[in-house]
């Protein structure tokens, strides 16, 4: 009888340690589930705000084709830049009907280098390069201006509305590398790496 007090316990405290050690690994898959899911929010909502150079190139062109043609309506998310060298071409083409192809060709050149730019700025913003984002969201700032200048208010506002929404995603990229580096400098495992497009 006194010798089997010593190995009773010996054999409690053996099943007890698998239950204590499946605790912590639970609890730390929950912590790990709980960083991925936190790590693709701020992904999602970067990118979401990184996508608004795509929509503001896009519908520049849109605008670029209706006013370069004739047409008075236009998207209020497009660029005041571009619009401002579509309306001047197409003054300068009523003035000198003879000129008015050249002179449309040559802001039809420059509207698609600013969207191509602008995509690109996108397309960099999307991978996470922040100093990218910033410089795009300054020129945009600036071509807000360009438009209250010229007394667009409607499409000024939405030019407001629009930065807003790019500087939430650039906020959410900021954040989530944050997190990265906690979760790295932590020595825990990494959840999922986020991807770079």
């Amino acid at each position: 009888m006194t010798d089997a007090l010593p190995g009773d316990y010996s054999e409690n405290s053996g099943e007890a340690e698998p239950a204590h050690d499946n605790t912590n690994a639970a609890e730390s898959q929950t912590v790990q589930d709980r960083q991925t899911t936190e790590m693709w929010s701020l992904h999602t909502q970067g990118r979401k705000g990184a996508n608004w150079f795509y929509w503001v190139a896009g519908l520049s062109m849109v605008n670029t084709a209706i006013i370069l043609l004739g047409g008075s309506i236009y998207f209020i998310v497009g660029l005041g830049v571009t619009m401002a060298a579509d309306i001047l071409a197409t003054l300068i083409a009523q003035d000198h009907p003879n000129a008015a192809w050249l002179v449309k060709g040559v802001a039809l050149a420059f509207d698609i280098f600013v969207a191509l730019m602008l995509a690109a700025i996108g397309w960099l913003s999307g991978r996470r390069y922040q100093a990218v984002f910033v410089v795009g969201m300054v020129l945009y700032l600036l071509d807000g201006l360009i438009l209250l200048w010229g007394e667009e208010w409607l499409s000024g506002g939405f030019h407001a509305y629009v930065l807003v929404c790019m500087w939430s995603g650039f906020q959410a990229f900021r954040k989530l590398r944050a997190l990265e580096v906690t979760i790295q400098d932590s020595g825990n495992n990494p959840p999922e790496a986020m991807p770079a497009t």
